[in-house]
This record gives C-alpha cells, structure tokens and sequence, in this order.
C-alpha cells in the first residue's frame, strides 16, 4: 500500500486530537464495505505511526509514554470509582454461587437415611406426654439462612406437609389465616414457647419473637441443624401446638435434590 505525505499528516493529526480512540472498541455492526475502509484506515495509521518513529525517535517514545500512562491512570480510576451498579451486581454473582452449592456426598446421603428412619411417632421430650392428644407424624426440616435471620423471625414449612399435619390435628374444618393462631412449640428441653401460626405469602410458618428466642436460646445455625417436627393438639386444653426436636450434622451446604428424593421414598 502507497501512502502519500498529505494521508500521513491528516492520520497524524486525527491521532493527536483523539489518541483514545486507539483504545476503544470497534462498533460490530459494519457493513463489509465499512469494514474494508475501517481497515485501510488502521493501516494507514499504523504505517503513519511507524514512520514518525523512525524519523523521531525521542518524541515516538515520550509519546507512547503519555499514551500509557494516561491509559494507566484511567483504569486506576476505574477500580477506584466502580459503579454502584457493577458492586451489586457481583454481590448478586456470588449470592447465586453460594446458594448453588450443594451437599451431594454418599456420607451425607448414609447420615441422612438413617436419620429419617428413626421416627417416634410422639415427640419423646414433651413433659407431659399424657397431654398429647391427637398428633401429626413427623416431618423433618435443614434450616435455611432465612429461617435464622435476626430480621425474619419466622421458620417457613414445607405446604404439602404442614397440610397433612393441619389435616391430620385440625380437620377439614381447619383454618390458619394471615393473621394466624397462637401456639404452643415445646422445645427440645421440654420448654414451652409462644408462637404465631400463620400464612404467609401462602407458606405456612411459625412467626413472631418466640422463634426468634427459640433460634438464640437453642444456638441454631443454617444448614448443619436439621429439625424433626410435630403438630398435635393439647389432650385437656384443645390448644394447638407444636414440638420441635434438633439434630446437628457435619453438613455445610443444603441437600442436594438426590439426597432429599431419597429421603421422602
């Protein structure tokens, strides 16, 4: 390709107005046509740029110097001010990282169904247990980060069955609400605490302060604490409770889907 001397000072001078432009990105929708000429015009720079080096050596090299630096500075920049949006979103990356990792070891998968075996059919810590009436079969539950949040204050339940334990105790009769029922939850020690039971956002749950003293007086933590829960009516008092018995376990992450299939077979 033949340059002439006016094409290498127009390039030149292009350049110097808008060095930058080097350094951004070329629009992806060009015609072949712009294409062609976009090339042409890149050689035309790069042979430009080749020849002023040769013939000026010192002002090339203090040039391309400025150039780095000033790219340098740019991208310092940019770590320096990252968008807000940009830190959001990589929280929200590591967010979904996290919540897709998942437990799915044999030693896991044995622990967990041998645990599931085992299932009295009346919670054996209740203090008085004349005064279970009708009860539930047990269901069982790992803990979520969202069930040991200081700013939750509620355990959510499993609907299809916290449905069989409500029809089971309640009846067909049997209706929770938004606003819930009071209840009485026995603790693993026997204590007795007060809760709400209710629907929420159409899961069932058991809400209000008493959960939130039951996770901080029993320590409970997400995922490594596995809960075995009952549903039963008060023998005298017809009052609805319920009982939760705790279970911990080497386990870091929630079950995998193969683990939790094995477990409801």
């Amino acid at each position: 390709m033949v340059t002439t001397k006016f094409e290498v000072a127009s390039t030149l001078a292009e350049l110097s107005q808008d060095t930058e432009n080097l350094f951004e990105e070329k629009p992806t929708s060009l015609t072949p046509e712009e294409e062609e000429k976009e090339a042409e015009r890149e050689d035309v720079a790069v042979l430009a740029l080749i020849r002023l080096s040769q013939t000026h050596p010192k002002q090339h090299n203090k040039r391309m110097k400025a150039d780095e630096s000033q790219l340098h500075n740019k991208r310092m920049k940019a770590d320096e001010i990252q968008p807000r949006e940009a830190i959001i979103a990589g929280q929200a990356v590591k967010r979904q990282r996290e919540r897709r990792k998942q437990d799915n070891s044999e030693e896991t998968l044995r622990i967990m169904v041998e645990w599931n075996e085992i299932k009295p059919e009346k919670p054996p810590f209740v203090r008085d247990l004349n005064a279970v009436g009708v009860c539930s079969e047990p269901v069982r539950k790992q803990l979520t980060k969202s069930d040991v949040l200081n700013d939750q204050c509620r355990l959510m339940l499993g609907k299809k069955e916290v449905k069989k334990m409500m029809l089971h105790v309640l009846g067909h009769s049997g209706r929770v609400g938004t606003n819930g029922i009071e209840v009485l939850v026995h603790g693993p020690d026997g204590e007795v605490h007060t809760m709400v039971f209710k629907m929420w956002a159409d899961t069932p749950v058991l809400a209000g302060v008493g959960w939130k003293k039951f996770v901080g007086g029993y320590g409970l933590e997400m995922n490594s604490d596995f809960l075995t829960i009952w549903m039963f009516k008060h023998s005298e008092t017809q009052q609805i409770c319920f009982a939760i018995d705790v279970t911990r376990f080497p386990v870091q992450y929630p079950l995998s889907s193969t683990i939790k299939a094995a477990l409801q077979n």
